[in-house]
């Protein structure tokens, strides 16, 4: 392969509409005349509707050619050359939108963020800490972007690690559960009943309950409110 920057040529912006194999044809057979053998071609700068094009010829009349026909006409387009400069970021990767998905939005702790706008406006602020938004809320999962977009290789190797650390700050420091298990049968009527009350009358919170065959009961919320069930002994017999 010919490393000579005289044989290298970027066609900016250029829509995705035309194929990459497609430019391929367009780039070796341009209807100038000349040899247009090509070493290499690559898409790089990605954006949602365009990109722009790496080529490397065998030889640098290739690239003199296109520089003296000015533009290659295409359809309605027109694919026009420019030489490389030293700052022109040949080996750069795809920019791609990243986006993550929070599936079964039912479990804990995600779906407290429907009876909470305490819990919402903290998770949003856990996201804005990844540089992370809220991109749309259905009935089965959450996604969550990037507010900018990063290359291919960030995605898979930082932002998924990324969000699953943030989930789980989220978590740690905004929600917590409460729990009580094997219930004695002579207080467990009076106990169920108080944390049914209890959790009608403050928002927020969430009962889990189950009679048989253990008497168990565990309450979901944020984090202060739980504290407050724990510090006050609200549930002691």
């Amino acid at each position: 392969m010919n490393d000579n920057d005289k044989c290298k040529i970027l066609f900016k912006n250029v829509t995705k509409s035309i194929s990459l194999d497609e430019l391929e044809l367009i780039f070796e057979y341009p209807r100038i005349q000349g040899d247009f053998e090509i070493v290499l071609i690559k898409e790089i700068n990605m954006d949602e509707d365009k990109r722009d094009i790496f080529v490397q010829y065998k030889s640098e009349d290739s690239v003199q050619a296109l520089i003296k026909a000015e533009k290659i006409l295409y359809k309605k387009y027109e694919l026009i050359p420019s030489l490389l400069t030293s700052n022109t970021p040949i080996s750069q990767e795809h920019i791609v939108p990243a986006t993550y998905e929070i599936r079964d939005i039912y479990k804990y702790p995600f779906y407290l963020l429907n009876l909470n706008k305490d819990l919402m406006g903290n998770f949003e602020i856990e996201l804005s800490k990844c540089n992370a938004k809220i991109k749309s809320i259905d009935n089965d999962k959450i996604e969550i972007e990037k507010i900018e977009k990063i290359t291919e290789n960030e995605v898979g190797k930082n932002w998924h690690s990324d969000m699953k650390d943030c989930l789980k700050r989220f978590g740690e420091n905004f929600v917590c559960q409460f729990e009580m298990n094997n219930i004695d049968e002579t207080w467990w009527p009076q106990i169920r009943n108080k944390a049914i009350d209890f959790c009608k009358n403050t928002d927020r919170l969430s009962l889990i309950y189950r009679n048989k065959p253990n008497n168990y009961l565990r309450i979901d919320g944020e984090s202060k409110l739980i504290k407050k069930i724990i510090d006050d002994k609200i549930f002691l017999i």
